[in-house]
């Protein structure tokens, strides 16, 4: 018994040991402080002391960060982090002399708490923050939760179709189309990134399983709108559209159109 009892002790002393060695800048995160959309915050980040905000997921809008480090004379970052529902979708390091930074947009499904955490390097930083979390109304934004081809977002004709398709949750964002009288249609849909190697998949659907090969095409970052084949629909028939395959670790920010051409 003393001998099990002396390697357990052991065990332990050595395992305390060990998560000393990667506490050496650990951070006191104090309670969340509710914040509002479209407001300039102003902070201090000092003494190893993390900061977080909490904040609704808007209705309607995408949702963007932006932060900056004031000053010039620290040379450690400050660590960004935005949380939805216990995942990360934004983790930046920003320095001093960086200027404004910002996340991608993102869509997420309104009324969700989200977290946005900043943290020092070192545990004897400090650092002036300025941030701020958009919300932004493009126009016809798809509506989360679109996941699945039961629950599409509906499109009409002329209209230009906002979403994200984000690769941390591997989201698939689903729509759809009711043709409002009988004839022959285009689609058309682009990655609105002009630079860089993000891509996302876009793919049409005779129906919610069956789909359709006049139009499929890999949206790359800068290769312009992706145009299907001429497709004949009859009066109140159904046309899905789904993105998927974000690249990794991206969000993609894609636009969807369609036209009737006879």
């Amino acid at each position: 018994m003393k001998k099990v009892l002396k390697r357990l002790t052991g065990i332990v002393l050595s395992a305390a040991i060990a998560l000393g060695a990667f506490t050496v800048n650990t951070y006191e995160v104090r309670a969340a402080e509710v914040i509002n959309g479209n407001q300039e915050y102003r902070i201090k980040i000092s003494d190893g002391k993390a900061q977080s905000f909490t904040f609704s997921t808007p209705s309607d809008a995408m949702t963007i960060v932006e932060t900056a480090v004031e000053g010039r004379d620290q040379y450690s970052p400050l660590k960004a982090v935005l949380t939805v529902d216990y995942r990360n979708y934004y983790s930046d390091s920003i320095y001093p002399g960086d200027g404004k930074r910002y996340s991608a947009w993102f869509v997420f499904k309104p009324g969700q708490t989200a977290t946005l955490t900043y943290s020092p390097f070192f545990n004897d930083e400090e650092l002036d923050v300025v941030f701020k979390v958009y919300f932004k109304d493009p126009g016809n934004l798809e509506k989360e939760s679109n996941n699945y081809a039961s629950n599409a977002t509906k499109i009409k004709l002329n209209k230009t179709y906002n979403g994200a398709v984000c690769d941390t949750d591997s989201d698939v964002d689903w729509y759809v189309f009711k043709a409002p009288s009988t004839g022959k249609y285009k689609f058309s849909a682009v990655n609105t990134q002009t630079s860089g190697y993000s891509f996302a998949k876009v793919e049409g659907f005779k129906s919610k399983t069956k789909k359709d090969d006049r139009f499929e095409a890999t949206l790359s970052a800068g290769s312009g709108w992706a145009k299907s084949k001429t497709i004949k629909l009859k009066k109140g028939k159904k046309y899905y559209i789904k993105f998927s395959n974000a690249s990794y670790g991206d969000n993609i920010p894609v636009q969807l159109r369609v036209k009737k051409v006879k």
